[in-house]
């Protein structure tokens, strides 16, 4: 028993201290090193910035920033962006009326390509697919150039060089 202030010379550890039942004491550190693994009961909450969090759910993972959830991975294992019920894989959903917002975008160091709808809000939105700096947009089944639309906006079917509105290359009907 102690009744009064303990000071200790020199460092303390826990295979200097082998039965100990404490009430308000605490020893901690700046950064954990776990060994193993971590038991939290909720979130994890960033230090000054409580709107930005990593939260628990049964068999869900939940990030959240500026105090809104902004991507859920559900127990299935779909991620959800801006949805709190992914239906896909990936399922990404915004309800903006913005014009023209881009929903998804996979970039180069030089390109873009982006799936773009013209109001998320709309009962009957607009859907694009384009680049930015003027690369082609090309279907290739089979890893097969079959459809490619140019920067120009001329359309090749069977043809990876169209030089006209429509140029279709081969046989066939029309």
């Amino acid at each position: 028993n102690v009744t009064g202030n303990v000071s200790i010379a020199g460092t303390l550890t826990y295979e200097d201290v082998t039965n100990v039942d404490s009430i308000g004491i605490i020893t901690a550190r700046s950064t954990i090193d776990a060994q193993g693994s971590i038991n939290l009961a909720d979130s994890i909450i960033h230090t000054g910035d409580t709107d930005t969090k990593i939260q628990f759910g049964t068999d869900t993972i939940i990030f959240n920033t500026a105090g809104g959830e902004r991507v859920r991975i559900a127990s299935d294992g779909d991620v959800g962006i801006g949805t709190v019920n992914p239906n896909a894989p990936l399922d990404v959903f915004s309800d903006t009326t913005a014009t023209n917002k881009d929903l998804f975008m996979v970039r180069s160091a030089t390109g873009a390509f982006a799936v773009q709808c013209s109001d998320g809000a709309a009962s009957n939105p607009e859907w694009r697919l384009r680049t930015y700096s003027g690369e082609p947009i090309v279907f290739s089944p089979g890893n097969t150039e079959k459809f490619r639309i140019n920067s120009g906006g001329n359309v090749g079917i069977n043809q990876s060089t169209p030089t006209a509105k429509l140029q279709v290359t081969g046989g066939g009907a029309y």
